[in-house]
């Protein structure tokens, strides 16, 4: 409803020191890097279509602590795939980020060629393609 939050999150939850998924993630993140998405249903999504290794922010802002986690698991040589969606909220977020860990991992991102485009509406095919 208008007025509420998208998502009920648990009381005094603080998005900025999590990423959704990290704990099964991270296990991957120095041999296949990491994947980044914005939702809830963006990670789903590419962990449906196989990529174990994908992350999500749960909006579009990259916090200093999330940054720490990521460069954490990835390492010195680490590799970033961001993914977000193909709207002005995620292309803002997309340079921002790039901005804030650039001298810290390898970053690649992926543009999604539709401006309406989101990871959760692209089939298993289409993002196994982007991501290989």
């Amino acid at each position: 409803p208008e007025g509420e939050p998208k998502y009920k999150l648990p009381p005094k939850f603080q998005k900025r020191f999590v990423l959704f998924n990290y704990h099964r993630a991270k296990k991957f993140a120095r041999e296949q890097g990491l994947i980044l998405v914005e939702g809830f249903f963006d990670r789903v999504k590419v962990w449906q279509a196989g990529f174990r290794n994908v992350v999500a922010l749960m909006g579009t802002a990259l916090s200093d602590e999330q940054a720490r986690l990521l460069v954490e698991a990835l390492g010195p040589n680490g590799k970033l795939i961001l993914m977000l969606d193909a709207d002005e909220a995620g292309e803002r977020a997309t340079k921002e980020i790039v901005e804030k860990l650039i001298d810290k991992v390898f970053i690649k991102v992926i543009n999604l060629k539709d401006k309406a485009s989101q990871p959760e509406h692209l089939s298993d095919e289409e993002i196994k393609k982007l991501l290989s």
